[in-house]
């Protein structure tokens, strides 16, 4: 599910304006709103393991914004919103060790986001 795009339907709806300004292969990248320029991503819950993963290009480290906004969910109800400054999350993902990492056709991080 593209749970970043289920978040922007339901903003809209809610009459918050923003725009979905990059997608990549189709799966929203950005958004802006009047103010701020976020970082979007959907995160991938594995029910087996309890977990969320965030799959991140590293290039996105050497880029500019004020948030990230990570969204959620499982089966077709979006259930967790993360909205994340720009510069932590990023510096975070810097010191932590990737899971995963794999390259298609460039490298791209995947990463523990949160457990519950």
């Amino acid at each position: 599910m593209k749970w970043a795009d289920k978040f922007f339907d339901e903003a809209k709806e809610r009459n918050l304006h923003c725009m979905i300004t990059n997608r990549v292969h189709g799966w929203p990248e950005t958004m802006v709103t009047k103010r701020n320029m976020y970082f979007v991503k959907s995160m991938t819950y594995n029910i087996s393991q309890n977990l969320y993963f965030q799959g991140v290009d590293p290039k996105k480290l050497e880029e500019q914004g004020n948030y990230v906004l990570l969204c959620g969910g499982i089966k077709s109800e979006l259930r967790d919103i993360f909205i994340i400054p720009w510069k932590d999350f990023f510096q975070t993902l810097k010191q932590g060790e990737a899971i995963n990492t794999y390259k298609m056709p460039r490298e791209y991080w995947q990463s523990l986001v949160s457990q519950r």
